[in-house]
């Protein structure tokens, strides 16, 4: 870029709420008369049109169209990530986020977005979260297919956006940015409000293994459930519910196949069974409740046909933990 771009792009950033800096950066754009400028200004008119309808039909036509614009525009914008988070919605509405480039080497990350989405995860798909709302969170990443991104998705209950930022920094970036929010350590498992599948809100979200065994258990207590049987099928797991007495299952819903592991590593931590080097076969125990009734769920991993199979049993509070393993044995 020339300096005559960044000085528009530097007068837009000290005020990011006044529309008239970026309204005038379009008109100069479209003055050079280079396509991808021209498409360029058309995208920042788009935008300033999508963020202030109040029609929802037409904002949700205008934001297909601003889709379609931005896939035409060649620039590519590099600050740091730092920027971004302090400016999230007025650089949406500069450039489409694939046309940005973040430098991650000093970015911090929120309690709020480690919550949504810890630090293990983070690990495991190589992303930096950066912004976050009731229905996206927007990560920076070096690469992000579609499979994955719908499989992190479902993991913390939110549409995903991605940045690209340099693969050899990035790794470092997730690991310090973590280490500095800290970690938390539960002991037990408390949930107050059942959850069903259909009744599940973004407000629901605590960690995405968190999330999902809540929606398990609170399912199982809702249709006096007494054993679940979590086993890869097909593409997808799938959780077979079974009811006190009876030899028939319901299927509750199913999972991506990358969210199992993280949901067995729960479910060992709750019972306080070895993650590293554990055995083929797990039993243990672990303790939750709702409202003042509580619980005790009896758990045991064991290799199955297409990898680990999960078998819980869900029984009230016992004296004797031990009790409730031997029932699952």
């Amino acid at each position: 870029m020339t300096n005559e771009p960044d000085a528009f792009l530097k007068a837009i950033l000290v005020n990011p709420a006044d529309p008239l800096p970026r309204l005038v950066f379009a008109d100069w754009l479209e003055e050079t008369g280079v396509r991808p400028n021209i498409a360029w200004a058309k995208y920042l008119r788009l935008a300033e049109e999508v963020a202030t309808s109040v029609d929802d039909v037409i904002r949700t036509k205008k934001s297909r169209l601003l889709e379609r614009v931005g896939s035409l525009i060649q620039a590519k914008l590099r600050f740091k990530a730092e920027l971004f988070v302090a400016h999230t919605e007025c650089l949406r509405r500069v450039l489409p986020l694939r046309c940005m480039v973040l430098d991650v080497d000093t970015v911090s990350v929120t309690r709020d977005l480690a919550d949504v989405l810890p630090g293990s995860l983070a690990s495991e798909y190589g992303v930096l979260p950066l912004h976050l709302d009731s229905t996206t969170i927007t990560v920076a990443a070096d690469a992000m297919t579609a499979e994955t991104a719908e499989n992190l998705g479902f993991l913390v209950n939110r549409r995903i956006e991605w940045l690209h930022a340099p693969q050899e920094s990035l790794g470092r970036a997730v690991e310090r940015a973590y280490d500095a929010v800290g970690t938390e350590v539960v002991d037990c498992v408390t949930f107050s409000i059942p959850f069903a599948p259909h009744r599940l809100t973004a407000d629901a979200a605590y960690t995405p293994a968190h999330r999902i065994i809540e929606l398990l258990l609170g399912d199982a207590r809702d249709e006096d459930v007494r054993d679940i049987v979590i086993r890869r099928s097909g593409p997808r797991i799938e959780v077979r519910f079974y009811r006190a007495g009876s030899a028939e299952y319901d299927i509750w819903g199913g999972f991506p196949p990358a969210v199992h592991l993280p949901i067995v590593n729960h479910f060992r931590r709750l019972a306080r069974l070895p993650i590293e080097d554990a055995e083929p076969e797990q039993s243990g125990i672990f303790r939750y409740h709702f409202g003042r009734q509580f619980y005790d769920v009896a758990l045991r991993i064991q290799p199955g046909i297409a990898g680990l199979q999960i078998h819980l049993t869900i029984l009230p509070y016992l004296a004797e933990p031990t009790v409730a393993v031997n029932r699952v044995a």
